[in-house]
């Protein structure tokens, strides 16, 4: 589920539910449901807040910086 790494991506960013909603085109109450995990954002919404949050929709996905190192490396094996 990404609501808790979409939480942890705003406060590094020291945005408020609010700022970060405004920004999405959303209500706080909706970004409080994808934080807490009651409602997940589809593949647009994920696309609209990382764009907000200046990260790849990928990081919404994983714990650490290691699994998305991870993540990474066999994607671009893929594509070589």
């Amino acid at each position: 589920m990404p609501g808790k790494k979409i939480k942890q991506l705003r406060l590094l960013k020291d945005y408020t539910q609010e700022h970060l909603a405004f920004e999405a085109g959303i209500s706080q109450s909706q970004m409080s449901k994808y934080e807490s995990g009651e409602t997940v954002p589809d593949a647009e919404m994920l696309k609209k807040l990382a764009k907000t949050l200046e990260v790849e929709v990928f990081e919404f996905f994983y714990d650490s910086n290691k699994e998305m190192k991870q993540a990474f490396e066999r994607w671009l094996q893929r594509i070589d």
